[in-house]
């Protein structure tokens, strides 16, 4: 009996990669994109959070 490979190795997904989508946006600039978004500064990091609508995270970077 054969084991059963995948047709491509691009098709497997390695783990790293997993880790490194946390959904959060890194730019070079990041502003506030709605009133409800604030801005943080944690560890020299200046982050920007949304309460109403988390597609609004950022990190400079």
């Amino acid at each position: 009996m054969q084991s059963r490979l995948p047709a491509s190795p691009l098709l497997v997904q390695p783990e790293r990669f997993g880790l490194l989508c946390r959904g959060i946006k890194v730019r070079s600039s990041v502003k506030k994109l709605c009133p409800d978004c604030y801005v943080v500064i944690r560890k020299g990091r200046v982050l920007v959070r949304c309460k109403s609508n988390p597609k609004h995270k950022q990190r400079q970077g």
